[in-house]
């Protein structure tokens, strides 16, 4: 019976997995449709500052790790850390999300390291960055997303998430906040501490424990110390959203107020508004890409996120391009596909960079 079950399990995962690829990449299949797409510049500069941006974003979520098994008594080298996070990495265009934990861990393994704390430790990792993030964007969406009028129920929610609400630009900070609660919720709760050890205390039976014995406790001040590294990771992705952006809209990507300042030659209190302009659009970008990554990794039968990061990127992005570059919905929307394709596209590249790099370097 239960074999029976597993085996249909996967089947209708993979159903699953294929009909929200399927409902999503119609839609981006109309968008890039656009002849005139096709017919513009991009900055390819920007671009490669998208990709170093994202690499140092892990690169501190490599750290927490590699500090998250010295406190659980494992002696991994610094190097050798950061080879299996980003090596890692390549497991999640695996279908399931367990593949990257496996890779990494396998990656790390040695005598000063067990596979099973490598284990544990990852998991924390990935639940801790992911619960870090979705913070991060309740917070900054209701700090820095616009003050509106739209209504707080579930009409305006289901408006927002079926992509009526484009033709009335951005929903409210406080819409935009609740969306990155209930996203929270499902990685914030396992991520106390408390509970995340008693999962592990549950489950440890099903893991080999080898030479490291019982499973160590994960302690409250691992969670504040991912507060920390997380969130400088996530603030260096939104700057390579930012940048993955810019290299769409070029110096469209100054906001019309920040244009008209330039153009009339700024005096310092302009100056003030421009640079408080531009840590706006940081923040608020910032709370995208958290989001969505999130919300992509929630997906766990879609490798990666694939394709739900791009749908909330872009559900996003189109009237923030609106009011940042004043142009019309149509046109933002063709911008704001091509930005998060080319954001995925970067991304992928970086990694694969990174871990040819990392991999071939002489290990102890």
């Amino acid at each position: 019976m239960y074999a029976w079950s597993r085996k249909w399990w996967g089947v209708l995962k993979l159903l699953l997995a294929l009909l929200i690829l399927t409902a999503i990449g119609r839609q981006f299949w109309r968008d890039l449709q656009r002849p005139e797409l096709w017919h513009q510049s991009i900055h390819l500069n920007w671009l490669l500052l998208s990709g170093v941006l994202y690499l140092v974003g892990l690169g501190f979520l490599a750290s927490y790790w590699y500090r998250l098994l010295l406190s659980a008594g494992q002696h991994p080298t610094f190097l050798g850390a950061f080879r299996a996070h980003y090596v890692g990495q390549m497991g999640k265009y695996l279908p399931g999300k367990a593949w990257a934990l496996i890779l990494r861990s396998g990656a790390v393994r040695c005598n000063e390291v067990g596979v099973g704390v490598a284990v544990q430790t990852s998991f924390y990792e990935v639940l801790a960055g992911m619960a870090v993030g979705a913070s991060l964007a309740v917070a900054l969406f209701w700090l820095l997303g616009p003050r509106t009028s739209a209504p707080l129920d579930f009409r305006s929610l289901w408006s927002l998430l079926t992509l009526r609400d484009q033709a009335g630009l951005s929903p409210g900070h406080n819409l935009l906040a609740l969306l990155a609660f209930i996203v929270l919720l499902p990685v914030g709760i396992p991520v106390i501490p408390a509970v995340f050890n008693r999962i592990v205390q549950r489950l440890a039976g099903r893991f080999q424990q080898g030479e490291t014995g019982s499973f160590p406790k994960i302690g409250y001040s691992s969670l504040l110390r991912a507060y920390v590294f997380a969130t400088f990771a996530w603030f260096m992705m939104g700057a390579s959203l930012v940048a993955a952006t810019h290299a769409v809209l070029g110096e469209s990507m100054l906001s019309g107020v920040s244009s008209q300042l330039l153009e009339q030659g700024a005096t310092r209190t302009d100056n003030w508004q421009l640079t408080t302009d531009n840590f706006r659009t940081w923040g608020l970008f910032t709370a995208f890409a958290s989001f969505s990554y999130v919300a992509g990794f929630l997906f766990i039968v879609v490798p990666s996120g694939l394709g739900v990061r791009e749908y909330f990127l872009t559900l996003f992005l189109v009237p923030e391009i609106h009011v940042l570059s004043q142009m019309g919905l149509d046109e933002a929307r063709g911008k704001a596909v091509l930005a998060v394709l080319l954001l995925r596209l970067v991304w992928t590249a970086s990694e694969v960079v990174a871990v040819g790099i990392l991999y071939w370097l002489p290990r102890k």
